[in-house]
Order: structure tokens, then sequence, then C-alpha cells
């Protein structure tokens, strides 16, 4: 049989015992539906990396890629990916995986810049050979004209010359067709001079090439 203080203390540490479990399962309902809440889905845009969105939503970039289990250190996302989000378990992250995100994403921007370089430089290289093929072509057609008015078949009486670029027979070997003028042209300038460009300069002064 129980006194009125021991009553009196009894029920003192049952209600705290019963009010410490009702806030340990208050705390964890709370825990649970904070956590759930915090869970977002963030949609990638253009521009965003893994560590703007991680910095924007209080996460972490190793959090962001065990979420998603992204591949590459998470240096690697598209436009329109939509990625779990939330905020990291309260560790820092370590220093090698910042650094070896750091370094991963510094990598594929210098790839990418070294890509858009060659690009720019391969653009360049074409429009200076459709350029210079442009202007040999030019050359070759404006000697074609002084040398025979671009025929064919024009003849030199007095050299004994023969066609549109005014070959001597020995150079085209008893062939006379265009095709093999045209061949026979172009093997002998490039040659003599290195390009009708340069064939062309020389006419101007000479009057020959």
């Amino acid at each position: 049989m129980l006194m009125f203080g021991e009553t009196q203390s009894h029920d003192t540490a049952i209600a705290t015992t019963q009010k410490s479990n009702l806030n340990k399962t208050y705390e964890k309902t709370n825990f649970n539906k904070n956590k759930k809440k915090k869970v977002k889905l963030v949609r990638v845009k253009y521009g965003d990396t893994t560590w703007d969105i991680a910095q924007k939503y209080d996460s972490s970039v190793q959090q962001i890629v065990n979420d998603n289990k992204l591949e590459n250190g998470g240096n690697l996302i598209h436009v329109n990916d939509e990625l779990k989000v939330r905020p990291h378990s309260g560790k820092s992250v370590p220093n090698s995986i910042q650094q070896k995100y750091d370094s991963s994403r510094s990598n594929y921007d210098s790839s990418q810049t070294a890509n858009v370089n060659d690009s720019t430089s391969i653009n360049i290289n074409k429009e200076t050979k459709s350029i210079f093929l442009s202007n040999e072509k030019e050359a070759k057609e404006w000697i074609a004209q002084r040398e025979s008015g671009g025929s064919y078949t024009a003849r030199n009486p007095s050299s004994g010359a023969y066609g549109r670029y005014q070959l001597t027979p020995d150079k085209l070997q008893g062939d006379y067709s265009a095709a093999n003028q045209e061949r026979t042209a172009d093997t002998y300038v490039k040659a003599r001079y290195g390009s009708w460009q340069n064939a062309k300069q020389f006419w101007m002064v000479h009057n020959w090439y």
C-alpha cells in the first residue's frame, strides 16, 4: 500500500515518462514530415551545375549524386533532367569528394572550350580553303582567256602550243582531250609556280607563264 507522498511521486514519474514518450513520438513524426517536405524535384535549367543546385537548395554535390545515382561525380547533367534535392545530413562534404568534383567540372569545361576552339579553327580553315580555291579558279580562268580565249582547240603555228592553256605537244604527250589539258596544266603550274595565283602574277609581268 502506497502512502500519499509515495502515490504523488509515482504519478509524477508516470506523467514524466508519458510526456517524454509523447515528445519522442511527436519529434519523430515531425522529423519524418519535415524530411518528406524538404525533398524537392528540381528541373535542370540551361547553365545549371550540380554545385549551383546544391548551393541554392542547401544541399551538397555528394548528396545529389547519391540520391540521383549520377555518374562522373555529377559533373554531367542535362537540361530538363529532374533531380531529387534535399539538405545533406549535416556532415560536411569531404574535401576529397568536393575537390574531385571541382577537378572533373574544370576538366569538362576546359574540354568544351577546347572543342569550341577546335570547331572555330576548323571553320576558319574551311573558309580560308574555300577562298583560296575560288582565287585559284579565277586565276586559272584569267590565264586561259589570255592564252587561247578559253578554246581547247586553239593552236599556235609558231611554237606548236595547243589548247586552252597553250601547252606544248611534249607536255600533252599526244592526248589533246580537254580532261588531259586540264590535268596537265594543273601539274605544270603546281610544279613551276606552286599555284595558279603565282602563275598569274608571273604572266602579268612577262606576258607568258
